[in-house]
């Protein structure tokens, strides 16, 4: 333990003082977005670790990492859970990358467009880290470009009416306006006089 409610966990996940990754907490972070996702990764990659699919550092070079990553979040946040803080998306990609889920955004822009738009402008999704590499999903891809329509359906309860005097009272108000800034010029260029010396 470095400070009272601190411990030293390579990447937030594995227990620095182990020389060989036996242990792996899961949760033990805080920051804006979504919990469960960030621990489902933290989770998938303890598992791959603990079955000797991936590699860890050695403890020197993860001790550095930390170091490393325990400054850029005190410089990032100032509150009391600093030393637990992540940044959901830069956390995300870099578990993903020691997984080897990570989507590569170039690839899939030159192979499939909409999908790589979607990936890079859209909200981070789990379905992005089951694209490719180890748990890949081939339901991920519609899954990814159909998100949108899941979220707007339970919104959807009952239908509006459409309301037949809507495109009249809009093309009323148009002209209104039109004719109200019309009227403020002329005023405008009323009061001017006619030779300013």
């Amino acid at each position: 333990m470095d400070h009272v409610g601190e411990m030293s966990l390579y990447k937030k996940v594995f227990p620095l003082v182990l020389e060989r990754p036996t242990l792996a907490v899961i949760g033990l972070i805080s920051g804006p977005g979504a919990m469960m996702p960030m621990m489902e990764m933290q989770a998938r990659w303890a598992t791959r670790v603990f079955a000797g699919l991936n590699q860890l550092p050695s403890v020197p070079i993860r001790l550095k990492i930390y170091e490393k990553d325990q400054k850029a979040n005190m410089r990032r946040c100032f509150c009391p859970n600093a030393p637990l803080q992540v940044d959901f998306i830069l956390y995300m990609d870099s578990i993903a990358r020691e997984i080897g889920v990570r989507p590569n955004l170039l690839w899939l822009f030159l192979t499939d467009p909409s999908l790589g738009g979607r990936v890079l402008f859209g909200p981070c999704t789990p379905y992005q880290f089951r694209l490719c590499g180890p748990g890949q999903w081939a339901g991920a891809r519609q899954a990814i470009l159909s998100q949108w329509e899941r979220v707007y359906q339970p919104l959807k309860t009952r239908p509006i009416p459409e309301d037949k005097t809507s495109g009249m009272l809009f093309w009323l108000g148009m002209a209104g306006g039109v004719v109200l800034i019309f009227a403020l010029f002329i005023l405008q260029e009323r009061d001017k006089p006619f030779f300013s010396i």
